[in-house]
């Protein structure tokens, strides 16, 4: 391009974009902007006439609505003018359109697994404190009645033992219970699959009217995937049922 900004040559690979089936020696001598007529006022002008003010190279990539691509486009001032070079670039652009979409799917499941675990970490320590804390607490005052009346020679009321025995099968129940809340034994045992479909069919869904069932292709059924991967999706999948019994409920 020269001062006046009209085309002094133009290569094959230019002129396939600018106007396909033109021969370049065509184009030279035409003005840049009759030529491409809708790359004014996009950032591309922008670029050409800062760097020919300023004699300095400049490089744009954007997306170029009239010929549909991501084009990278380099611009090297001279005194009689401008080498313009420019580049499809929309393979390399959708890559990395996918490659962020991918890292914030990543980072929203990281989110989300880390809300579980505080929920999980919540709820557990709430059982511990509200339900396992006291059934112990009560268990132990049984049984410290209980030793005082034998230390004394009293007799010891026959009701107190069978209380203090079913708090504490009770508090073992409770403890099997956070256990399975933390790490499901079917989801170590037989695997994804097999834990997903059992959550799924015991869902309270089931009593709020919404039936839930797994769709899997059989030859993923027994596939086994890394513990952390397992467990992130088996825990992401309960976080879901959950939220869905929280909205039937709030309907």
């Amino acid at each position: 391009v020269n001062a006046e900004q009209y085309l002094t040559y133009v290569n094959h690979q230019a002129a396939a974009f600018i106007e396909p089936g033109t021969d370049p020696e065509a184009m030279v001598g035409r003005l840049v902007w009759d030529l491409i007529p809708g790359a004014v006022g996009t950032r591309y002008a922008d670029a050409f006439f800062s760097a020919m003010a300023d004699g300095r190279s400049a490089l744009v990539e954007d997306w170029f609505e009239p010929w549909q691509r991501w084009i990278e486009c380099r611009i090297y001032p001279s005194a009689g003018g401008a080498s313009v070079y420019f580049t499809d670039i929309s393979e390399r652009k959708r890559a990395e359109l996918a490659l962020e979409r991918s890292q914030k799917d990543l980072s929203a499941l990281a989110a989300s697994l880390m809300s579980q675990e505080r929920e999980t970490n919540r709820h557990i320590a709430q059982t511990l404190h509200d339900q396992l804390g006291q059934q112990l607490s009560s268990a132990r005052l049984y049984l410290d009645v209980v030793q005082s009346a034998q230390a004394e020679g009293w007799p010891v009321p026959p009701d107190l033992l069978s209380k203090a025995l079913a708090l504490l099968t009770g508090a073992i129940a409770e403890v099997r219970h956070v256990l399975l809340e933390l790490r499901p034994p079917l989801l170590e045992e037989q695997g994804l699959a097999a834990a997903l479909d059992n959550e799924l069919r015991n869902s309270p869904a089931g009593v709020l009217g919404v039936r839930l069932s797994l769709e899997m292709p059989p030859r993923l059924r027994d596939l086994r995937w890394p513990d952390a991967v397992e467990y992130a999706v088996f825990m992401i999948t309960r976080e879901a049922v959950a939220k869905l019994v929280a909205a039937r409920l709030a309907a």
